[in-house]
């Protein structure tokens, strides 16, 4: 579905790469069960070390079920692999074991929509309210709760908290593209007209009267053309 694809989309942009290297410096024993040779013979290198390493936390869970680390750090790996209903159970369980917090209400929340094929459920959309009520800069959360209200039917809801969202985003979010296609959604105004630039604004505050005059004139034709 639409949402599906959008929702995979933003997990790979907003998810670091998870390296069979860096789980096991969180994870890693020597104490970890492996695989059976036979059942990765079929698998590209990168493949079997990370399916490898993915099965060792996994066998250390089930004996070790209360290890909040554990949970936290194969959640991410679920959620890229699309194992939505494991990152759901893993996320839970971080949550339950580690204690509340903004990060985990929104993984928490990521989670479910991926499950639900990128819609954004009830109880996603609660997870999601949890988190920016715990940091009002989160903006995973933020961005999901505009979604919410696209799809809800909202659109000028999910307009105003993705305008305010891009406002305050860094120079360098690597996420803000996305969201600027999601506001080119539900008002393509926004990105079409988009506002005069600092340098713009500084170099009208240096004009006389009458340059500023005619520059407003320039501008208000400009857009009775459009």
């Amino acid at each position: 579905s639409p949402w599906r694809r959008r929702f995979v989309a933003l997990v790979a942009l907003i998810l670091l790469p998870t390296g069979a290297a860096g789980l096991y410096l969180v994870l890693g024993s020597p104490q970890l069960p492996g695989q059976p040779q036979s059942a990765r013979q079929d698998l590209s290198p990168e493949q079997r070390s990370i399916t490898e390493l993915v099965g060792r936390v996994e066998a250390h869970l089930e004996q070790h079920p209360d290890d909040g680390r554990g949970w936290e750090v194969i959640g991410p790996v679920y959620m890229r692999l699309g194992r939505y209903d494991d990152a759901v159970r893993a996320r839970r369980n971080a949550l339950r074991l580690l204690g509340e917090s903004a990060v985990r209400q929104a993984d928490l929340g990521e989670a479910l929509t991926g499950a639900a094929n990128g819609v954004v459920t009830a109880e996603a959309k609660e997870a999601f309210d949890h988190a920016v009520a715990m940091d009002p800069t989160d903006f995973r959360a933020r961005y999901f709760l505009g979604l919410a209200s696209e799809q809800d039917g909202r659109p000028n809801d999910a307009a105003d908290i993705w305008r305010k969202l891009l406002a305050e985003a860094p120079a360098d979010a690597g996420w803000a593209g996305f969201v600027r296609e999601s506001l080119a959604r539900v008002d393509p105004a926004a990105v079409a007209a988009p506002g005069p630039k600092a340098a713009d604004v500084a170099a009208a505050a240096e004009m006389s009267p009458e340059q500023r005059e005619g520059m407003i004139r320039g501008m208000v034709a400009r857009l009775a053309e459009r």
